[in-house]
């Protein structure tokens, strides 16, 4: 992992190409991908992959359901401003 201040484009984050630029801890950081491994996940990976993909998909359903009950509300709060 290296760090950098300014580089020639300025700090980025994201992958390109073998490179993955983040910010951690305030500073801005370039790391190599990790390398991919041919071992098969242990039990408790699965769980928790498993665990983690429920909580994901909650979570999304849950902010559906928020963005349409504010959304409800703010339209029926400007529907009586307007009256």
């Amino acid at each position: 992992m290296g760090t950098y201040n300014k580089g020639i484009l300025g700090p980025f984050s994201g992958k390109v190409g073998t490179v993955v630029g983040a910010n951690w801890r305030g500073k801005d950081i370039m790391r190599s991908l990790p390398k991919k491994t041919n071992r098969t996940p242990t039990e408790t990976q699965l769980l928790k992959r498993q665990l983690f993909t429920t909580v994901a998909g909650e979570h999304k359903v849950f902010r559906f359901k928020l963005n349409q009950l504010t959304t409800k509300n703010l339209t029926a709060k400007h529907a009586k401003k307007a009256q």
